[in-house]
């Protein structure tokens, strides 16, 4: 206890694969899918530090050594990291069991957030309403264009849930709120889930507490908030970021819209439009364009009279001369030959290589490890 407020043991869900967003899952778990040059979780780590949730456990499947290596102990971020692997996968609230059922059994509220999402949310202001409602679990609720790709929430007028629709098909959307995968769950609440088998939080558990009259709260976020759940979610998270849409830090200077880490080298010559973001060890030659809306990873290269534009190059991307990106993804240690272009929402897999003359056409994606033969159009 500290200053009236308990710092609650809080759970990363981590372990998904994001079938959506391959290729790019193809060789990492959706949570190390990168924004603006950080594995996407770290933000999320960030963020539950600055409301002082330091005791962080992250539930993880798929991969799960990208992760435990890029965080280790959590010292290099001011937190205390542990991990909790599943051999098979548990659902939603079954992985929260599985990690942490030992606090529920010690009378302990945890809070749970989705490692592959980005947000700004205050949770302070979230722990704060929880307890103010007296709610056996609280579900953070934010207001979107197109429900039927979440869980719909409807609720009363004192804010607490009276039902829920997962995916609803669009004639069977009843609400624009939808459950964004943030919860407060009083220990009771965790008790209810088992301790094997699969259990989802918005198919099992909640239902379950609604039938056992446990009340459920419903707190409507004013914030940011982004599930890069497939490709077109993720390059707006990037311009998101970018355009200073999420009011979260991005660690690196900016200046007149550029971020720049230190050791990039960039040529005089190259032309830079914001917003832009060009990470540590790039190397950008003569009447090069990077912008706007593009982001160059650490060690990338990128040749002579070659153009990015509202494009995202992650690490020790190689781009030759008179290259074209427009609108891509090109994962990491990706070999671009010369006069390549590649356009809107296609992704190029890691370590795939392209001889010269190619074109990738929008929306086009190739898997990685693969080569792409000269002058042909894919």
């Amino acid at each position: 206890m500290k200053g009236g407020i308990i710092f609650l043991k809080a759970v990363i869900m981590a372990g998904g694969e994001g079938q959506r967003l391959r290729p790019i899952t193809c060789t990492q778990p959706k949570p190390m899918a990168e924004l603006l040059n950080r594995p996407t979780m770290e933000y999320c780590v960030r963020l539950l530090k600055q409301h002082g949730l330091k005791d962080i456990t992250a539930t993880l499947h798929y991969i799960p050594n990208a992760i435990k290596d890029y965080f280790g102990d959590g010292s290099a971020f001011g937190v205390k990291m542990s991990y909790s692997v599943e051999d098979e996968p548990m659902g939603t609230a079954g992985s929260v069991r599985f990690a942490v059922g030992r606090y529920a059994e010690e009378g302990e509220e945890v809070f749970v957030i989705s490692g592959d999402a980005l947000t700004d949310i205050n949770i302070s202001e979230v722990i704060a309403e929880h307890r103010k409602s007296g709610a056996y679990a609280t579900i953070v609720l934010k207001k979107v264009k197109n429900p039927s790709e979440y869980g719909v929430v409807l609720k009363d007028k004192n804010g607490f849930i009276t039902r829920f629709l997962e995916k609803p098909m669009p004639n069977e959307v009843f609400s624009d709120f939808v459950n964004t995968g943030i919860y407060i769950l009083k220990s009771d609440a965790v008790k209810l889930i088992p301790k094997t088998g699969a259990f989802d939080f918005s198919k099992d558990l909640f239902p379950l507490m609604m039938q056992k009259n446990m009340p459920i709260f419903g707190f409507e976020a004013d914030c940011y908030w982004c599930d890069i759940g497939d490709i077109r979610e993720y390059m707006a998270a990037q311009c998101d970021l970018m355009n200073e849409k999420c009011r979260i830090e991005v660690p690196n200077k900016k200046h007149n819209g550029i971020y720049i880490e230190d050791g990039a080298m960039i040529s005089e010559e190259a032309v830079i439009v914001p917003p832009c973001y060009i990470g540590s060890g790039a190397e950008i030659a003569d009447n090069v364009i990077i912008g706007p809306e593009a982001v160059v990873g650490s060690g990338c290269r990128i040749g002579r009279n070659s153009s990015i534009k509202h494009s995202v190059l992650m690490k020790n991307v190689r781009l030759r001369e008179n290259c074209e990106i427009r609108g891509a993804i090109i994962c990491e240690d990706v070999h671009i030959g010369n006069r390549t272009s590649v356009f809107e929402y296609a992704v190029i897999g890691a370590k795939t290589q392209t001889d010269r003359g190619v074109t990738v056409d929008s929306g086009v994606l190739v898997w990685p490890q693969k080569k792409l033969e000269s002058e042909k159009r894919y």
